[in-house]
C-alpha cells in the first residue's frame, strides 16, 4: 500500500489489502462489542449488589450460575458453595423443602414463573421467611434459556401477619366469652 515509487496494484495486492482491512474491521467490531459487554456486566453487578434482594440466575436445568453477594450475607454460605444444583438447597427449612423443590421443578418443566414463600437458614442463626420469585428468559422458539430471580426477606411482614391473626383470634374469643357471660347472667 505504501511505496516511494508509483506503481500499479495487482489483483493479489488488492485482495491482500481488502483482507487486511476486513480483518481490522472485524477486530475493531469485536473489541467494541467486548467493551459494551463489559460495561453491561458492570452495570448488572452494580445493580444486583445495591438492591436489598438476593439476586440469582440459573441454567435452563436449574443449576445456579450466579448469586449476588447479599445471598452470602443472608445465609453465611460462600458464593462458590451456593452455585450448582444442590448448593442453595442446604439452607432450606426442612419443613419447606419438598414444597419448594416441587414448585421449582414445576416451573423448570413448564416454563411458568416461579414464586414461593419459604424459610431459609439465616447467617445470624434461626430461619427467616423469604419470597422467592423467578422468570425464564426465552429463546426465539420460546424455550427457557436462562432463569433470573430474587429472594426477598419478608420475615418481619410474616411475623406481623401472624401477630395480627393471633390478636384477631383473641378478640373473637373475648367476644364469645362476653356473649356467654351475658347469656349466663341474664337467663330468660
Amino acid at each position: 500500500v505504501h511505496s516511494r515509487e508509483p506503481h500499479a496494484f495487482s489483483s493479489n495486492d488488492i485482495h491482500f489489502v481488502q483482507a487486511v482491512g476486513n480483518l481490522l474491521a472485524n477486530l475493531i467490531e469485536r473489541r467494541r462489542n467486548r467493551l459494551q459487554l463489559e460495561q453491561s456486566e458492570r452495570r448488572f453487578r452494580t445493580l444486583t449488589e445495591l438492591i436489598p434482594q438476593m439476586v440469582w440466575s440459573t441454567t435452563p436445568e436449574g443449576a445456579v450460575d450466579y448469586i449476588s453477594p447479599s445471598w452470602s450475607e443472608f445465609t453465611g454460605m460462600s458464593q462458590e458453595d451456593s452455585l450448582g444444583i444442590e448448593g442453595w438447597k442446604r439452607v432450606l427449612h426442612p419443613d419447606d423443602r419438598l414444597e419448594v423443590l416441587r414448585h421449582w421443578k414445576e416451573s423448570l418443566d413448564t416454563g411458568r414463573p416461579y414464586e414461593v414463600e419459604c424459610r431459609l437458614k439465616h447467617a445470624g442463626g434461626g430461619y427467616r421467611w423469604i419470597l422467592a420469585r423467578g422468570l425464564p428468559v426465552r429463546d426465539a422458539e420460546g424455550k427457557a434459556e436462562k432463569w433470573f430471580g430474587t429472594c426477598t426477606d419478608i420475615h418481619e411482614q410474616k411475623m406481623a401477619e401472624a401477630a395480627l391473626r393471633e390478636s384477631e383470634k383473641l378478640l373473637a374469643a373475648g367476644r364469645l366469652a362476653a356473649t356467654v357471660a351475658h347469656e349466663i347472667n341474664n337467663p330468660l
